[in-house]
């Protein structure tokens, strides 16, 4: 029972690494949702063990900010992964599976998006300096044009008699 919880959360898991990499997979995303509905039904069938209501309530809670932090992080994902509608399955083993798998699906989730939006970030910062620096280099003229220009300024006062 622990192997297919572990194979479940492996998958989901490098869904999500994927997602956020841009690296893509063969397998269409309605594949990859039967798989985890696979998965699941297999769990629910095997499983002999219930859990407690507190437990049920953290899993809820923490499915759900899960989930919340994968949507909020779409917009930072490369823009070939930017569906929506695949979050419930990627979030879904940390609802049934054994404690350990769910640690680890929870941590490869928060690092994966924290990478993500850290990487995007500081490529936007980079971009924003080479902007302005592009900028400040199109604005800041050549002493040699100073030159031109100060001896065209002097030659216009010595012929007004201001020199």
């Amino acid at each position: 029972m622990l192997l297919l919880d572990i194979m479940w959360s492996t998958m989901a898991s490098a869904e999500v690494i994927g997602g956020v990499r841009g690296i893509r997979t063969p397998l269409p995303l309605l594949g990859k949702a039967v798989v985890g509905c696979c998965f699941m039904c297999a769990h629910v069938i095997l499983a002999c063990s219930s859990m407690g209501l507190a437990e049920q309530i953290v899993r809820a809670v923490v499915f759900y900010l899960l989930c919340s932090l994968v949507m909020l992080c779409v917009p930072f994902a490369p823009a070939a992964d930017r569906c929506c509608w695949f979050v419930l399955h990627l979030c879904a083993p940390v609802l049934f599976v054994h404690a350990y798998p769910t640690i680890a699906s929870v941590l490869v989730v928060v690092g994966s998006n924290a990478r993500l939006v850290y990487m995007s970030m500081h490529r936007r910062k980079e971009e924003h300096t080479s902007d302005i620096r592009e900028c400040v280099e199109e604005r800041t003229a050549k002493p040699s044009d100073y030159s031109s220009l100060t001896a065209q300024l002097q030659a216009a006062k010595r012929a007004h008699g201001l020199l």
